[in-house]
């Protein structure tokens, strides 16, 4: 701008002649000259100032924040004990409001009382566990993965409700509950822990669909010496604690009546024990041609709808859907399916006596 100024005023005072320009719009010239220079002079040094000033404070956020992270790293302290943990804070000798959970841990068979510095509250589902040489409530692993390999698997997070966040072990397309985490941070009046948080805490931490299928996939299933033809189909009804149908059926080998599952990844049936009790007045006339029920195959990556019948004469029939030509198609008969376990309780209750288990 200086070098700006003085070569105006050096026009002006030379005053080169300009038949157009008389000395006053030469001083005028110079004038607002001056002035567009001294406006960009600003402009300029002050967005270098403003630049400057928003670089420090970014400088010194950032500095803040990473010391505040270092010190509360320093500060918590992760317990993960296999089945729960918590994320504690050293400095504080009780979160909000005091608050302390407790409840019974099935797995470890004792009682939990979870510390008064807790700020994160987590559990594993049946199946799981966490993983003790790493920090983090989102460090799940299968609890028995000699079963089969997992190594395909993935482990995602959801809020399931504002303090409540659910770990999903996502496997052969299913996603199956992992573990579950409450968290107890910023609690303060009109943001209080409610009864429905903790309840949906402890709801997700009890589903056992992985460990159900773990122990499906653990079973040793051995072929009987017997055949879907032998069977007369009677009725079929749904076990809650098998969470699955359950076919009661006669032998027409030796006149038994026996509860068989429909095995969905062999497609034939499978001889199990249930709970539920044989009822007489249930069984189907003969004549008719009757649905049992429909379930789903999920166990190959994507879903596979089944159905069985009861035909006319009391014979079984399975049908599958086949999704390119929209229409069902039979499945042949399969050997029945015992696991060796049940087999050798059937053999014994058979031969006169029974085998008390611890």
């Amino acid at each position: 701008m200086l070098r700006l100024i003085i070569f105006s005023s050096l026009l002006f005072l030379i005053n080169i002649p300009c038949p157009d320009l008389s000395m006053l719009d030469w001083f005028l010239l110079v004038v607002v000259l001056s002035l567009m220079g001294f406006f960009f002079y600003l402009e300029r040094n002050l967005g270098l100032m403003i630049s400057l000033q928003e670089y420090r404070r970014q400088s010194y956020l950032k500095h803040t924040v990473s010391l505040s992270t270092r010190e509360m790293r320093r500060r918590s302290k992760w317990a993960n004990k296999r089945y729960y943990g918590f994320h504690c804070d050293s400095k504080k000798q009780s979160n909000h409001f005091n608050y302390r959970l407790q409840f019974f841990c099935n797995r470890s068979r004792e009682q939990i009382d979870t510390p008064l510095s807790a700020n994160i509250i987590s559990l594993t589902n049946h199946g799981f566990e966490f993983d003790e040489t790493r920090r983090g409530w989102r460090h799940i692993i299968v609890s028995d993965s000699n079963i089969h390999d997992f190594s395909d698997a993935y482990v995602s997070i959801e809020k399931v409700t504002e303090r409540v966040n659910g770990a999903y072990f996502n496997w052969n397309g299913v996603a199956y509950p992992a573990g579950c985490a409450l968290c107890l941070m910023d609690l303060g009046e009109g943001n209080e822990l409610t009864d429905n948080d903790r309840d949906v805490f402890l709801e997700f931490a009890r589903d056992e669909q992985f460990s159900n299928l773990l122990k499906k996939m653990e079973r040793r299933l051995k072929p009987l010496q017997l055949q879907e033809s032998d069977l007369m189909i009677l009725y079929a009804t749904r076990s809650q604690i098998l969470d699955d149908f359950v076919i009661f059926a006669e032998n027409l080998k030796n006149g038994s009546i026996e509860t068989f599952i429909y095995n969905k990844e062999r497609y034939g049936l499978q001889r199990v024990r249930t709970d539920l009790e044989y009822d007489e007045s249930k069984n189907l006339e003969d004549g008719k041609r009757v649905l049992l029920f429909m379930t789903y195959d999920e166990t190959r990556g994507f879903v596979q709808a089944l159905t069985v019948y009861r035909t006319e004469n009391g014979s079984i029939e399975k049908k599958i859907l086949n999704v390119e030509e929209k229409r069902f198609e039979i499945i042949p008969e399969e050997p029945i399916l015992c696991d060796e376990e049940i087999e050798i309780f059937q053999e014994e209750t058979e031969n006169g006596f029974e085998v008390i288990t611890n």
